[in-house]
């Protein structure tokens, strides 16, 4: 049985808002000239060899180009803000039309409130996202994936569940072995939210996925080959000239395929 609109609308939020994130900002740092891209100890360890898409940022910006990078970060974030409200503008017209009960609606306009106070780069902070932090973008077959570091897990927990109770409700709860995650079911689909001691990962899936394929999506069954060891962002790093702090592809072939 679906969620409330509240509770969906949380949870395609906070996708958009960690997409601004999760490219800007490891886990555990490998010895000086390992090379990041090819590390297995990088967030990359989560990405699969046969990804057909990933932008990825293992290493953070230098504090010097960060300085000036973060006031037009903030006005980014609040050009954000301004959009979430028309997306919550829209969304309460077609929940309207659908004849959803206005409280449902109140409560989303409260959940904006409460998001509006993370827009911004002390706000990102507050939810543990920092200067060090990592992150990247990649599909695990053609299904995306947000993986980003944080300084404290608790902090976005925390976060979030600010967010619940502006919400009026929690998401709904599952575990696999020892680890739980959120979700919200949306359609044909379950958005997953998990907070995994130093990350952030969020993703869609069907409806229909057990738990073996929702562990490989969330990463707590990891790929037989890793796209660093396989060396494939390595190459391109070094044909190119790209760094650490940015890099991806998209492959078309593989995705039409």
């Amino acid at each position: 049985m679906s969620k409330p609109f509240s509770t969906r609308f949380i949870a395609l939020t906070l996708i958009g808002a960690l997409t601004l994130v999760a490219c800007g900002k490891e886990e555990e740092k490998p010895a000086p000239g390992a090379g990041l891209l090819a590390s297995q100890h990088s967030i990359l360890q989560y990405v699969p060899a046969d990804t057909p898409y990933v932008i990825a940022s293992v290493e953070p910006l230098p504090d010097s180009l960060l300085d000036k990078i973060e006031p037009q970060l903030d006005e980014v974030l609040r050009s954000y803000e301004v959009l979430l409200r028309q997306v919550l503008t829209m969304a309460q017209s077609e929940a309207e039309a659908e004849g959803s009960d206005p409280e449902d609606l109140a409560k989303a306009s409260a959940v904006i409130e409460e998001l509006s106070s993370l827009m911004s780069v002390e706000g990102l902070r507050g939810a543990g996202f920092g200067r060090d932090s990592t992150g990247a973008i990649y599909g695990v077959g053609l299904l995306p994936v947000i993986r980003i570091t944080v300084s404290d897990g608790a902090l976005f927990d925390a976060a979030l569940a600010r967010i619940e109770a502006k919400a009026g409700e929690k998401m709904d709860v599952a575990t696999i072995g020892n680890n739980a995650f959120r979700f919200v079911e949306a359609d044909q689909a379950k958005v997953l939210i998990a907070t995994f001691e130093d990350q952030v990962v969020v993703s869609a899936v069907p409806s229909g996925f057990d738990d073996a394929q929702i562990g490989q999506v969330l990463g707590l069954t990891r790929p037989t080959s890793n796209i660093a060891e396989a060396g494939v962002l390595a190459e391109i790093a070094s044909e190119y000239g790209y760094t650490d702090q940015y890099i991806g592809f998209v492959d078309i072939e593989r995705i039409v395929s």
